[in-house]
């Protein structure tokens, strides 16, 4: 934790910074595609498969950091993305889709660059992240943020009653 908050403190003065660069669009169809799977049960979205296809190739262009980076940093979307990782089918598929790019960002170094400046932007630890990406373990990448945003939330001071 000690870690995590020099991390955090340090890394501007880095010149490292993660900052999220998703259009508006572009989060539209990121909030449509997540809410989608979280609303809908496997058979509804066998029937809703063709139109997910279609808002992802929307967004292949778009870093899975950045992808991730826009869902865990809209509490909304994290909340559903905990519900998602319930159901191995919805969540295998949401991942499998990031996985190519993520090992492609591994392989030409920029994951290890960007990790330590994503990690503080979603407020989460990078140990446990790192230790996913060396195994090249997407799915456990992820879950492993959701781990982490579940762990600082039940480490943060209670919210003052109004």
């Amino acid at each position: 934790m000690r870690y995590f908050a020099l991390l955090f403190l340090c890394l501007p003065l880095l010149g490292a910074s993660f900052k999220l660069e998703v259009t508006e669009e572009e989060g539209k169809v990121i909030t449509e595609i997540i809410t989608t799977i979280y609303k809908n049960n496997v058979i509804s979205l066998g029937f809703k498969q063709g139109h997910l296809r279609k808002l992802g190739d929307k967004l292949h262009h778009v870093n899975p950091l950045q992808f991730l980076g826009y869902i865990f940093s809209d509490p909304t979307l994290s909340k559903y993305m905990v519900s998602i990782a319930k159901s191995s089918f919805k969540f295998n598929g949401i991942v499998d889709g990031l996985a190519p790019e993520l090992k492609k960002m591994k392989q030409g170094k920029a994951l290890g660059e960007e990790l330590p400046s994503f990690a503080v932007f979603i407020k989460v630890s990078p140990d446990p992240l790192e230790k996913e990406v060396k195994e090249n373990d997407w799915r456990g990448f992820v879950r492993a943020i959701i781990a982490e945003q579940k762990s600082q939330q039940s480490t943060d001071p209670p919210k003052a009653e109004k």
